[in-house]
């Protein structure tokens, strides 16, 4: 879990000077956050799963935020998916 919160920080700081990163950054955050909500999801019929509540909220905001923002036009720039494409 550590990894990925090392790495989508280390892809943020990294995307600020690769703009090009911008959007791998953003679907990599969007697909670790709607994982972490599955996992609370799947289990929140055990009673420590209340401890996680605030945390599966924020995960949740933030994946539908995500998503938003993909369907949105400035989510979809040309040169980003230019730069994805060989």
């Amino acid at each position: 879990w550590g990894m990925m919160v090392f790495g989508i920080g280390a892809l943020m700081v990294a995307a600020a000077f690769f703009p090009w990163l911008r959007f791998s950054t953003m679907l990599f955050s969007m697909i670790e956050k709607a994982f972490m909500v599955y996992l609370y999801v799947s289990n929140i019929d055990h009673e420590w799963s209340a401890a996680y509540i605030g945390a599966s909220v924020v995960d949740t905001i933030i994946v539908s935020y995500s998503v938003l923002y993909f369907i949105s036009v400035h989510g979809r720039p040309r040169r980003w998916i230019q730069a994805l494409l060989p």
